[in-house]
């Protein structure tokens, strides 16, 4: 008896599952392509967070590598762009040395902070009540 299991995903260009299994494929356009390619890098994403090794890290890290190249060139980006990039990023809003976590802002309604916060309340919801407590620098 035959199973069948759903993958329904982007693979790479490598047979999936090669040793005893029969893969159907079917070739995307542009536009399907592309939107793949971005559900990939959540898919390589949450990969990269379920690693408990060095080891396991480097080979996860490489597959989300191997995504983000595959987009950048549908936009003719090379890896020298994007790192251009990354080091100018870098330079205005700093790395991630000091290990800070962010867990709220104050800010002045009507102020710059305010209408960026406001417009985006899936990323920054705002606080009703507040425990003092949790005020920091």
């Amino acid at each position: 008896m035959k199973l069948f299991f759903k993958v329904d995903k982007l693979v790479r260009d490598c047979p999936l599952f090669a040793w005893g299994s029969v893969s159907h494929y079917r070739s995307i356009d542009a536009q399907e392509y592309e939107a793949r390619l971005k559900d990939k890098v959540l898919e390589e994403a949450k990969e990269v967070i379920e690693c408990t090794s060095a080891q396991e890290l480097v080979g996860e890290l490489a597959d989300l590598l191997e995504v983000m190249y595959a987009l950048a060139a549908l936009y003719q980006l090379t890896p020298e762009v994007i790192e251009a990039a990354r080091q100018k990023r870098r330079e205005a809003r700093g790395g991630f040395e000091e290990r800070r976590y962010c867990s709220m802002v104050e800010v002045e309604e009507g102020s710059e902070a305010y209408e960026y916060c406001i417009a985006r309340p899936e990323k920054y919801p705002p606080i009703i009540d507040h425990p003092k407590d949790e005020i920091g620098s």
